[in-house]
């Protein structure tokens, strides 16, 4: 079905309940989900699918209003309203990830699950995403693809131009709540961001969530535990990293739950951006890692 709410349009597809939260999509700059299809497909099987139309990113759609990232997400929320849905397991690609940070920040008890995918919203204050994107002379055939069909195309140019201001978008993984689950895809030859740098990122969010996991099975109670760091009020190096694993374990609580979801980032060597879309063994191996990483909890 193809729907529309507030403005805001988007297709839905009932699935079965019994196969999951139902999946939220958010696409990147593109021509529209045409180019989702096999990735969607992959992804969601059965499970309820909502995919959420952003025509200011469109390639060629030539529509200039970009909505702000409280209306867009408000407008998400009355969707999942509309249709009874209470969480939803959230995936983007590339501006996606931009637009599911909007969403998770401002309504994390809707987010049971986070999937990025060449995420550009990650270390967004580094100049790589702006100047690949934006300002890079272009020399290679992918360079010169995404230069003329989407960096200069006037729709993605008066958006990003006009509307796109880094620390608003940009999403840090150690700010989400530790009981949302998330799974970060990189491209290895990715040509706007810097997947080795992201990968190394998304380890150390990992790493650090596991140490408050292994806190959290160690300590006799929740709130010893959060005696402890207070305790030490960042006084050295072992009470700054403990205030860190701490805060995981504060957010997990704030959510009324003790749970500490994990953080898991795969690497598609020699791939470029985009290129996870078209199928292949690296798509399918990433939604069983997707559907593990919804159940899995190390503690």
């Amino acid at each position: 079905q193809y729907l529309e709410k507030g403005g805001l349009t988007y297709w839905f597809r009932q699935g079965d309940p019994a196969e999951g939260d139902p999946m939220l999509f958010l696409h990147g700059i593109s021509p529209g989900w045409a180019l989702y299809m096999k990735f969607v497909h992959t992804l969601c099987g059965k499970r309820t699918t909502i995919l959420v139309d952003l025509d200011a990113i469109k390639i060629k759609s030539l529509t200039f209003h970009m909505p702000s990232p409280d209306a867009f997400c408000a407008n998400i929320m009355d969707v999942l309203m509309r249709h009874g849905v209470k969480k939803v397991s959230v995936v983007g690609h590339s501006f996606g990830t931009i637009t599911s940070g909007w969403f998770v920040k401002r309504y994390p008890h809707a987010v049971s699950h986070l999937t990025l995918i060449d995420p550009v919203s990650l270390l967004l204050a580094l100049p790589d995403v702006a100047y690949k994107f934006l300002y890079r002379t272009p020399k290679t055939f992918m360079e010169w693809v995404i230069y003329l069909s989407a960096s200069q195309e006037i729709t993605v140019s008066h958006a990003l131009r006009r509307n796109f201001w880094w620390y608003n978008n940009v999403l840090w993984l150690e700010d989400l709540p530790a009981s949302i689950g998330v799974v970060v895809g990189m491209s290895g030859a990715d040509d706007i961001t810097n997947s080795h740098v992201l990968f190394e990122y998304v380890e150390m969010c990992r790493n650090q969530r596991r140490t408050a996991a292994a806190l959290m099975k160690s300590s006799p109670s929740m709130d010893s535990l959060f005696g402890i760091g207070n305790a030490l009020k960042r006084r050295d190096s072992f009470s700054r990293k403990l205030s860190t694993h701490t805060s995981f374990c504060s957010m997990a609580k704030y959510n009324g739950t003790n749970i500490l979801r994990e953080i898991e980032g795969v690497m598609w060597p020699g791939y470029c951006h985009g290129q996870i879309l078209a199928g292949g063994k690296h798509l399918q191996a990433l939604s069983e890692l997707v559907r593990r990483n919804e159940k899995f909890s190390p503690y």
